[in-house]
């Protein structure tokens, strides 16, 4: 599958939380603590939210569930460099998480929204090479104003 596409699949899948009434004040407030915060906080932060929200595709609570998450999730951690593991991650929000997200929030309005999205950042090549810097090539790990706010609207879309 062509990377642009998956990257466009996958970043406009959050726009769905805008159907939520607690939308607003959680993405207010990330975005202001991601920039006031030590990011290896709002990166550890990220890590963990990730996991309780992976853990959420399979409709399934049992403490034995997650932690097989948990199992798999500090495996692929441990490998992050490799690009095997980087890519088991696409594939996991391109083809399982992404899908169950836009499936238990399809309404008529966020279907629009989501296909807005989706083709304003396919039709923007610097969003996907944004998107493949902070993955393919690790750039999430430098602390830079736009990764801040990049992990604030993952965490305030992992707490929605």
């Amino acid at each position: 599958m062509d990377k642009r596409l998956l990257y466009s699949l996958i970043a406009c899948h959050g726009i769905t939380d805008l159907s939520t009434s607690t939308w607003g004040p959680i993405y207010t407030l990330c975005f202001l603590i991601s920039l006031c915060v030590n990011y290896h906080l709002l990166l550890f932060t990220t890590i963990v939210l990730s996991l309780q929200h992976f853990s959420e595709d399979i409709g399934y609570h049992d403490i034995r569930i997650k932690l097989v998450y948990l199992g798999v999730f500090l495996y692929l951690l441990k490998w992050y460099k490799s690009p095997w593991s980087k890519n088991l991650v696409l594939q996991y929000l391109g083809w399982i998480h992404t899908p169950i997200n836009l499936y238990r929030s399809s309404t008529p309005i966020n279907n629009l929204r989501v296909a807005i999205v989706f083709f304003t950042i396919y039709s923007q090549p610097l969003i996907g090479e944004y998107i493949d810097w902070i993955l393919m090539d690790l750039g999430i790990i430098q602390d830079v104003r736009l990764n801040r706010i990049l992990l604030g609207i993952l965490i305030a879309h992992m707490l929605v």
